[in-house]
């Protein structure tokens, strides 16, 4: 079941999955997050997952790069985030996303 698209690159997907969102003090394992990216799709673009603390707020954000093997956490030392790139968002609003990473990006 897919939220309403927005106009910006990318879409942001609800999942069946967990009932509680991802925080820290319910903290997924990797296993859990990889099966979230999988059922949202995968493969054909990137997927951000958010991952909430107990105030609803973005903590981090693993990222699955189209055609890798699982997901990872975000690392801007690792990874490039680009707006213009259409790709999928999970557990948060996508411009609430996009201003996470973009604000990591930029204290690297």
């Amino acid at each position: 079941m897919n939220a309403p698209m927005s106009n910006s690159p990318g879409r942001y997907t609800s999942h069946p999955g967990p009932t509680k969102p991802f925080t820290f003090s319910n903290r997924m394992e990797a296993s859990s997050v990889t099966e979230v990216v999988r059922f949202t799709g995968g493969g054909d673009m990137d997927c951000y997952v958010a991952e909430l603390d107990e105030d609803k707020r973005i903590a981090a954000v693993w990222i699955r790069k189209r055609n890798a093997r699982g997901p990872s956490i975000f690392d801007p030392r690792k990874h490039v985030f680009d707006d213009k790139t259409p790709s999928e968002f999970v557990g948060a609003p996508i411009e609430d996303i996009k201003k996470w990473l973009t604000s990591k990006q930029l204290q690297s």
